[in-house]
């Protein structure tokens, strides 16, 4: 039994719902409300209001609120940050227009560069310079620096970012920009965020664009985050919270103001953390999370219970996906962000046809306002929710519903007028195109994370989550010959579960460049670990947590001598200390990655990693998820290989002796469709496995 009766809240919010889950003892609230774009923090207490009221407490008993957000996301995406200004060394003022000769498509010459998030006027030239080992060539000018902060202030600028070239090796420079703004500022202060604390890596432009993008994403974030703060404090919440990082660890809200750029998929890590819970209780070591909301869909890889980390990802792009197999048309950001690969293609992804009379599904979603059609809230264009009401795999009575009744008439206009009339087909085939395009779309991103690495799907298990991944992952695990899905418990709010389990975490890097060949068990390596280790644990110890309970864990950044770009190993506390082990733990990553290896070539470090984690404590729950003792006894028909079957539905409490396909089993926040000779079974941690055929219990 769960002893701990402190009332512990995860809000995540999404580009269509916000889904917040409330815990004390035993009991649990699951609630879907939607999102507030105008002001995110309105559809959070409406959320937490009523999540908090239906275990019977208040908003003020709360203990533990975590939090995750896609205020920075958004920010980027739809190019509404700061108004930022950028200093740099003389002579590299074009910077973020030179960045790499990477391209996404190297033979498409007219595809347009994404627009740097600072225009040319704002980007200042300083006098000064240092050499590849961080030795001074030229003194920084402060009469300059002086002129360059008073110039960008007179242009609005609402923060600046300060990025000197190989600043990562000695941050002196920067420091002395740092000191001069702030005696020389007067009224509202600019914040300046300086590249040897956002990212200190080699690599100039990299690190570079990561400073840019917190510097862009702080006064819209810190606004938002103030504001969430001052409204708990109104209702007599602590103001300090929780939030998600990209790397899936939590920092406390303050934090989170100062570093922005962490938060840039704060809310898809939340539901791998999710999945990553599943597969270490039910003890299955592989899995692919799949977690499908009304705007995206996103996949993710965990080996051996933990999460793929990505160090080289990109954001604002067309090419939002999949680790370092599409790169060129975002934003770099060099922080720990889980490796996932996301597309635009959710519950509210509209179906249009393009000029030369294809059907397409997204990436443009209804959102929250005007949403699906089928909703009865203004929207007028089909989407994928209406194309699953049609073929029956929702419930147009809104029973087990969170949006009560839906317009299934509606649903129908709108797809045969937009889609089936103009294509020629019936109001059912088309729903059927829109609702396999869509599927076909949300398999490229699991084959990203899976077959595009060198790993056979039909050998990992499928974690479906999400507002409509239960309702379409049959159709996904199809494609790719998955025989086993799983749906976690209160499936629609998943990834707020998650949030409820994750580790708090600070990362911290190094750029550097060692020769192992060289190198000994006292030597500049190992001191830097030691310093970064003492530097992270004293972060997580400023949060209020126990440095005794702190686990460091250390990886590092390698290269054969000569290569450009690196691989990042995870190393053991006995590997790191020992030279002759870090080499041996990079070839065997290096030949796992590429399929071969060079033993006898040097190899050097790039940059250190440590990362300090407190563990968490994912709540204990004791039932498997909301509606569980109420079974509608009804039936529907569902559309399954061009013909209707009449099915019954069920509630999750059926499963406990076993449900045969085809059928749905419907709670408040999802529905699992269940296809034709699959079964269904209820096992002892909440989680519903789904069998598909040709596979065994």
């Amino acid at each position: 039994m769960n002893l701990d009766h402190k009332l512990k809240v995860a809000v995540d919010i999404g580009g269509t719902f916000t889904d917040v889950m409330a815990v004390r003892g035993d009991a649990v609230a699951a609630v879907k409300v939607l999102s507030t774009p105008e002001d995110l923090s309105l559809g959070v207490m409406s959320g937490i209001d009523a999540a908090v009221s239906q275990l019977g407490g208040e908003i003020s008993e709360i203990s533990f609120l975590v939090h995750a957000t896609t205020a920075a996301t958004n920010a980027l995406l739809e190019r509404r940050g700061a108004r930022v200004g950028l200093i740099v060394t003389d002579g590299f003022r074009d910077i973020l227009e030179i960045g790499r000769q990477r391209r996404f498509d190297p033979y498409d010459l007219e595809r347009p560069k994404l627009a740097p998030l600072i225009p040319r006027e704002r980007v200042v030239e300083i006098p000064e310079r240092l050499d590849a080992n961080g030795d001074v060539l030229v003194a920084l000018d402060e009469t300059a620096v002086r002129a360059a902060i008073a110039d960008l202030c007179d242009q609005g600028a609402e923060a600046i970012a300060v990025s000197f070239i190989h600043a990562y090796r000695n941050p002196r420079h920067e420091r002395g920009v740092l000191e001069l703004a702030g005696s020389i500022q007067a009224g509202p202060e600019t914040p300046v965020f300086a590249s040897h604390r956002i990212a200190p890596e080699a690599r100039e432009f990299e690190r570079t664009s990561t400073t840019v993008i917190a510097a862009y994403l702080a006064p819209v974030v810190g606004r938002y985050l103030q504001a969430l703060s001052e409204r708990l404090a109104e209702q007599g919440a602590p103001r300090r919270y929780w939030v998600m990082k990209s790397s899936g660890g939590l920092f406390d809200s303050e934090t989170a103001r100062i570093h922005p750029e962490e938060l840039v998929e704060s809310g898809p890590a939340a539901g791998v953390i999710g999945a990553a819970l599943v597969a270490r209780e039910l003890n299955i070591p592989d899995i692919i999370s799949f977690d499908m909301g009304g705007t995206t869909a996103k996949a993710s890889l965990i080996n051996s219970g933990v999460p793929a980390m990505n160090y080289e990802y990109e954001v604002g792009g067309a090419a939002h996906a999949g680790g370092f197999l599409q790169k060129g048309t975002g934003y770099p950001l060099r922080v720990p962000v889980i490796d996932l690969a996301e597309v635009g293609t959710g519950g509210g992804s509209i179906a249009w046809i393009d000029p030369g009379g294809a059907l397409r599904v997204g990436p443009r979603s209804a959102g929250a306002a005007p949403g699906p059609v089928c909703y009865g809230r203004g929207g007028t264009e089909p989407t994928v929710t209406d194309a699953d009401l049609v073929l029956g795999y929702l419930d147009e009575v809104g029973s087990g519903q969170y949006l009560g009744r839906m317009s299934l008439d509606a649903a129908r206009d709108a797809i045969g007028t937009r889609i089936a009339d103009p294509l020629n087909l019936s109001i059912e085939e088309a729903a059927r195109g829109i609702f396999d395009l869509a599927n076909a779309q949300m398999a490229d991103a699991v084959r990203l994370v899976s077959v595009a690495r060198g790993i056979d799907p039909r050998t990992l298990t499928l974690v479906a989550f999400g507002g409509a991944g239960p309702v379409h992952a049959w159709a996904i695990a199809q494609q790719l010959l998955i025989g086993t899905i799983l749906i976690p418990p209160y499936p629609g709010v998943y990834s707020a579960l998650g949030l409820l389990g994750a580790d708090f975490r600070v990362d911290k890097s190094r750029g550097v460049r060692i020769a192992l060949a060289a190198a000994t068990a006292d030597d500049d390596l190992s001191r830097t670990f030691a310093e970064l280790a003492a530097q992270a644990t004293q972060e997580i110890r400023s949060q209020g947590h126990d440095a005794d309970a702190v686990e460091i864990r250390y990886a590092a950044d390698m290269r054969y001598l000569g290569q450009s770009y690196e691989v990042n190993v995870v190393l053991t506390d006995a590997v790191r200390t020992d030279p002759t082990k870090i080499q041996t733990a990079f070839h065997e990553e290096h030949e796992r990655l590429y399929g071969h290896a060079s033993p006898g070539e040097p190899v050097e470090v790039i940059t250190v990693r440590v990362s300090a984690r407190i563990a968490g404590a994912p709540p204990k729950l004791t039932d498997e998820g909301p509606d569980s003792g109420s079974p509608p006894s009804r039936t529907r028909r569902l559309a399954f290989d061009g013909a209707a079957h009449t099915t019954q539905v069920y509630s999750r409490h059926d499963a406990e002796r076993g449900i045969e396909g085809p059928a749905a089993i419907e709670q408040s926040d999802t529905t699992v469709i269940v296809p034709p000779d699959a079964r269904v079974t209820l096992l002892h941690n909440g989680c519903l496995r789904m069998a598909l055929k040709g596979t065994s219990e």
